[in-house]
């Protein structure tokens, strides 16, 4: 196994390429050519709350990113909320209601005990709270009645989580979280999507505990990228790490209850300096409306690293003028 140990996805990102530029073998998968790294390949983020990729040339979507990780840390699989912000997912569904192989519906409403929905993130975080040293807190995704044998355009890639809970020398409580992927495409994959929905995963539970994040580790047991892309997207292996050294205010708490129909979700900081702009701003761009969608995300979105992503995210669609 390789490790790739990183201050943040950003960081990852730029060696993770690297790592597949020097050292990726070429293979032919069920997508395409791809480039595959000869082992596995665990990925340690020290900072996994710095969440957000800059890189322009890798051009990701902030607003899906963080509204998708919204939508799996409700419980969601419906097409509707995720297509709003990325037309693309409707390919992603064998009937274009929901997902088959949806992470966030698998943590807390896909799986059953004795006829009753089985909420493991729930279970999780009150084993952890009356136990801190448990080390059977598995998240899983992957369920081989549904995904092993299946036709579906869409089976988990991740497949489990492990958290548990570590102490530094000052006896301060961290949660450590291992995330296992049976497959990863590092641009769109390990360092796109993931990097967001699984910390936020993490810091949502931690939250809950009223802990610290500990490290990340992303296991991607095959670590990829297809050809024609990764070709596309080398030129831009920049390091962009120290953008978060000049940022003030990145850290946030996510409530308990993310139920749209919870009042106490819209008083949160986490909704009004974050996603109720989001929102706003997106809906304004789809409009048309580009100097209230920047205005909107200049004046109310105070969490700097996704205001700093959106803006450029937007500002490299801006129409000439």
């Amino acid at each position: 196994m390789h490790t790739i140990h990183a201050r943040n996805v950003n960081d990852a990102f730029v060696t993770g390429m690297k790592l597949l530029y020097d050292e990726g073998i070429e293979r032919e998968s069920r997508a395409g050519t791809v480039l595959e790294y000869p082992t596995c390949v665990a990925t340690v983020y020290d900072k996994p709350w710095e969440r957000v990729l800059f890189n322009p040339v890798r051009d990701a979507n902030p607003f899906f990113h963080l509204m998708e990780s919204l939508w799996m840390l409700r419980g969601q699989r419906d097409v509707g909320t995720v297509v709003r912000y990325n037309k693309r997912m409707d390919d992603y569904s064998d009937d274009g209601e929901i997902f088959h192989g949806a992470y966030g519906y698998r943590w807390r409403n896909h799986f059953s005990q004795d006829y009753r929905v089985l909420d493991q993130l729930k279970i999780i975080i009150r084993r952890l709270g009356r136990d801190p040293d448990d080390r059977r807190c598995v998240l899983q995704m992957w369920d081989a009645t549904y995904d092993l044998n299946v036709n579906k355009v869409d089976v988990p890639c991740n497949t489990h989580v492990y958290f548990k809970i570590r102490y530094n020398s000052h006896n301060l409580a961290f949660l450590h979280m291992t995330v296992c992927c049976r497959s990863n495409d590092i641009i769109w994959g390990a360092y796109g999507a993931n990097a967001v929905h699984f910390s936020m995963l993490h810091q949502y539970v931690a939250d809950c505990l009223d802990i610290e994040m500990g490290p990340y580790i992303q296991i991607s047991d095959s670590f990829h990228a297809y050809k024609d892309i990764f070709n596309d997207k080398v030129c831009g292996m920049e390091e962009s790490s120290e953008l978060y050294d000049g940022f003030t205010h990145t850290r946030f708490k996510i409530p308990r209850s993310l139920d749209a129909a919870d009042a106490m979700l819209y008083r949160a900081p986490f909704y009004k300096e974050l996603i109720e702009p989001m929102t706003k701003a997106w809906s304004h761009w789809k409009d048309g409306e580009w100097q209230s969608a920047f205005d909107t995300i200049k004046s109310k979105m105070l969490i700097e690293d996704w205001q700093q992503a959106c803006l450029a995210w937007l500002e490299r669609r801006a129409p000439n003028e």
